[in-house]
């Protein structure tokens, strides 16, 4: 269903659909949306704030800047904003439906990143989240930077999607799901 979670919500298929690069991951697990979306926004760790470094230098190469390197911060679930042109983490809200899905961006010269989130009841109080991931070039220097941190980007979203699920794997009755198993 990963590409017609997308199409199913004609707001977040509006935005999305009309970027030039489109990756989807899929996990399940038994938390909320606003949980969920809790770990993904908070997810920063050393390894992450190391590539963000290396990035401060790569894009001046490119002609363009980046402010500082992110701070590790925890984002509460409560505290996730799902109003437009709300902020969380370095991403401003696009579109978002509580409990359903969320998209957020964030823009520099060279490209327009999009994350979003969208719940997929299973029952039994698991939901299956797709995680999107979309770039909109601003610039010829998009695509350029683009291949090059793709593999990275990969990387980062199953990394933040193995953290998001494992919220809850302690707790046995979820541990099938974090890792990927049935509800």
């Amino acid at each position: 269903m990963q590409g017609n979670a997308i199409a199913a919500i004609p707001e977040f298929a509006a935005i999305v659909n009309g970027t030039d690069s489109i990756h989807v991951k899929s996990v399940d697990c038994r938390i909320s949306l606003r949980e969920f979306l809790s770990a993904v926004l908070s997810y920063m760790p050393g390894w992450m704030r190391f590539l963000y470094r290396v990035r401060w230098v790569f894009v001046r190469l490119l002609g363009a800047s980046q402010d500082g390197v992110p701070q590790a911060m925890f984002v509460a679930p409560d505290n996730v904003a799902f109003a437009k042109g709300g902020e969380a983490s370095i991403f401003t809200v696009v579109e978002a439906k509580e409990g359903s899905y969320w998209l957020g961006k964030a823009t520099d010269k060279m490209i327009t990143g999009y994350l979003g989130v969208i719940a997929e009841p299973l029952g039994n109080g698991a939901n299956r989240f797709h995680i999107v991931t979309a770039a909109k070039f601003n610039h010829w220097t998009g695509p350029i930077y683009f291949t090059v941190i793709k593999p990275f980007h990969h990387l980062v979203v199953v990394c933040m999607a193995r953290e998001a699920a494992a919220v809850r794997a302690s707790i046995p009755e979820n541990a099938a799901l974090a890792r990927g198993g049935k509800a």
